[in-house]
């Protein structure tokens, strides 16, 4: 008998580790480094810079999830009510893809969509309250010079405009030339 009750056990230990893996919200520490950034001091700095939109709240957690499907792209989902960001990084995805994506999730926590009563519904996930937060603490805190081109005023075509920006600040860094924008 002792040998059956030990066999279930196993049983059940096996199935609660496989449904943690697959729950949305990993309820583990934040990752120190991730791509060679350091996720929380970076979210910090961003967060503060956010600070005309957020009224001083505390910076919700990053969860980073790593993923074998993703390749080269990371992917990010804020959660408004729970206050806590995941984010989800492809194995081959780079530094300045990572920091666009928390940046872009930060925003939507510190400047969240508004309800409207006149029709019952939320807008503005991606409009311009969104896009002003986000775009002026990536400009704040790598370098307006490094932001070329027009921006879109809203939506993911913002991301665009942020990336190349923080793209051109990691290569001045090193000392490297910015590529020349066309367009």
């Amino acid at each position: 008998m002792p040998a059956q009750s030990a066999r279930v056990l196993k049983t059940v230990k096996t199935h609660r580790l496989e449904v943690s893996k697959s729950a949305p919200t990993p309820k583990k520490p934040q990752i120190k480094m991730q791509n060679g950034i350091y996720v929380g001091k970076e979210a910090d700095k961003l967060w503060k810079l956010m600070s005309d939109y957020h009224k001083g709240a505390s910076r919700p957690p990053i969860y980073i999830r790593q993923s074998k499907t993703y390749g080269i792209a990371c992917g990010g989902h804020a959660k408004f009510i729970e206050r806590e960001i995941v984010i989800t990084v492809g194995k081959d995805a780079s530094s300045s893809t990572l920091l666009m994506v928390i940046a872009h999730e930060l925003a939507h926590i510190a400047a969240p969509k508004k309800y409207s009563s006149a029709d019952g519904k939320y807008h503005g996930a991606h409009g311009e309250r969104w896009a002003t937060c986000y775009v002026k603490a990536v400009r704040k805190r790598f370098g307006a010079e490094h932001f070329t081109g027009v921006r879109a005023s809203h939506g993911y075509a913002v991301d665009g405009y942020v990336l190349r920006g923080i793209v051109n600040s990691r290569k001045a860094e090193l000392g490297e030339a910015a590529p020349v924008q066309q367009w």
